[in-house]
């Protein structure tokens, strides 16, 4: 994930607060540099993203003894990585 992106989800306009809107931003940044796999549609992915990352957080409150912080970390790192170019 390009570091810009990174950084440019927490510059956004203080406006735009909103969880799903910086998801689509970062996004939309990791696919036009070109570090996402071609074709991602950003509205789909963001999505997508937000239900791995409640989908784990839900996991990790009910079941902190299987879902530690390091299972959370290795989760959404196959996901983010699962967006990547092959």
């Amino acid at each position: 994930m390009a570091a810009v992106a990174r950084i440019e989800m927490f510059c956004l306009p203080p406006t735009t607060n909103r969880p799903d809107v910086r998801r689509r931003h970062l996004l939309v940044e990791l696919i036009t540099s070109g570090e996402g796999a071609p074709g991602l549609d950003p509205d789909l992915e963001a999505e997508r993203l937000h239900a791995v990352l409640d989908g784990v957080a839900l996991d990790a409150v009910s079941g902190p003894e299987h879902v530690t912080p390091e299972v959370m970390r290795a989760v959404i790192g196959a996901h983010l990585t699962s967006l990547r170019p092959r």
